[in-house]
């Protein structure tokens, strides 16, 4: 994998990372909404599927 594929996994990766931080600090609120966890899964959701898109672009999947 070139570098700069190396250097949008990573940063697909942090995204994803930031967006599991951001369920967990969703859910120890106490205004906690269905909405809100919706949101943010679907978030992670994205990155996940752009990950695993830029994977198999690579051959690496």
């Amino acid at each position: 994998m070139k570098e700069d594929m190396m250097k949008l996994a990573q940063q697909e990766i942090e995204e994803a990372l930031e967006a599991v931080e951001a369920l967990e600090q969703n859910i120890d609120k106490d205004g906690f909404s269905k909405e809100d966890l919706k949101s943010k899964f679907i978030k992670l959701n994205e990155k996940v599927t752009e990950l695993e898109a830029l994977l198999k672009s690579q051959g690496i999947i």
